[in-house]
């Protein structure tokens, strides 16, 4: 029995080594589309995974994205023009790849029901001279991770200002 393991060991070592890691986690993410959002006069680009490109809704002064691993558990990734809601100071000023640049504060237990507490993501992301609110939830029954979203905001572009 040790013999076998030393050789899975051996072989798993030999792998790690001509595997890059962030290679393959990159490989395991779902591909994104490009999609072209128009919201209170201004347009953003947005990457997202395909399948919630088209669970994207724009309604007044607000765009919602939903990414819910299914109907119990609630994942938004919410923009709008405006101040985040209140509840503490920001944090610093970050750079993102896209060019803006985020500020946010992490909230637990904003909420819940059956799937648990919801966690936010509250926050500040500034492209140019447009400022845009950033609301990220998760919920889960453990406590959830409301900077998921990270990746996806730290890629909106502003196309055209209002």
């Amino acid at each position: 029995m040790m013999q076998c393991v030393i050789a899975v060991l051996s072989v798993v070592a030999a792998l790690a080594g001509s595997v890059n890691i962030a290679q393959a986690q990159r490989a395991a993410d779902p591909p994104l589309v490009r999609k072209e959002i128009v919201l209170d006069g201004m347009t953003l680009a947005l990457s997202l995974p395909e399948a919630n490109a088209g669970r994207t809704s724009v309604r007044g002064d607000r765009i919602t994205i939903d990414f819910a691993r299914n109907m119990r558990l609630q994942r938004l990734l919410i923009l709008r023009r405006g101040a985040p809601p209140s509840g503490g100071p920001l944090g610093p000023k970050q750079d993102l790849p896209s060019g803006g640049r985020l500020s946010y504060r992490l909230e637990e237990e904003t909420g819940g029901g059956s799937g648990g507490p919801i966690a936010e993501l509250n926050g500040i992301l500034q492209i140019g001279t447009v400022e845009l609110a950033v609301t990220c939830t998760d919920q889960s029954e453990w406590g959830g991770d409301p900077e998921w979203c990270l990746p996806y905001v730290g890629h909106i572009e502003l196309l055209k200002a209002p």
